[in-house]
């Protein structure tokens, strides 16, 4: 067992220790995910991805053509800086940068967050990659990858000390299935990693191995 799987698995425990009957109740609620539309339609290795412009963390338009016709692109969508579980992957992925930069290629984070936010978990976590902001999820809808968290999850959530609205503006509270995709520089997903699971992650290493071998 590597590092990174060691990492979740202690993260797991610690926030099922925290609130076990809400973890409970966040489990039950993905096994309902996993059998939805939006996760069996999500798009898959051999698709050829939307092109869209979403702001970075300074508010800047950034093109996701102009970010994949320069070579290997690693597209993560995380649900935000909330997340426990996506912070201990944004994080795992800064450590992994260079070697991701060095196969060559590059890496981009995406998340509903208003711009705010995500300067917040770019500043926080020291990303040197881009993260950009999908208000509202347009361009998860694009992947197939959006839903919406139901009032009694938010509820739950809540419970946690987690208030979705205040990363995502109000009334946004549909969140992305966790997901990794790599994408050639023709925009066509080369490798693709969809989970239900709010701590299920692709790991790293089997990212840059797959980088290595393209």
């Amino acid at each position: 067992m590597n590092n990174f799987t060691l990492e979740f698995k202690h993260k797991t425990q610690e926030v099922l220790d925290a609130n076990p009957e809400g973890f409970k109740s966040i489990q039950n609620f993905e096994n309902e995910l996993s059998e939805k539309d939006a996760f069996k339609l999500a798009l898959r290795k051999g698709a050829k991805i939307p092109d869209f412009t979403l702001p970075n963390a300074y508010g800047e338009q950034t093109s996701i053509k102009d970010l994949y016709q320069k070579g290997l692109l690693v597209i993560v969508f995380y649900r935000g800086q909330w997340c426990p579980f996506c912070n201990l992957y944004l994080r795992n992925l800064q450590k992994s940068l260079s070697l991701i930069q060095n196969n060559p290629a590059s890496l981009v984070a995406i998340s509903p967050q208003t711009p705010t936010s995500s300067l917040a978990t770019k500043k926080e976590f020291d990303l040197d990659f881009e993260v950009l902001s999908d208000v509202g999820g347009t361009v998860g809808k694009m992947f197939n990858l959006i839903y919406t968290v139901p009032e009694y999850l938010t509820k739950t959530y809540k419970d946690f000390g987690i208030d979705i609205e205040q990363f995502n503006g109000k009334g946004n509270i549909q969140l992305p299935y966790p997901a990794t995709y790599i994408i050639d520089n023709e925009g066509v997903i080369l490798q693709d990693f969809v989970s239900a699971s709010l701590n299920k992650r692709q790991d790293p290493e089997e990212i840059i191995h797959f980088l290595k071998q393209s």
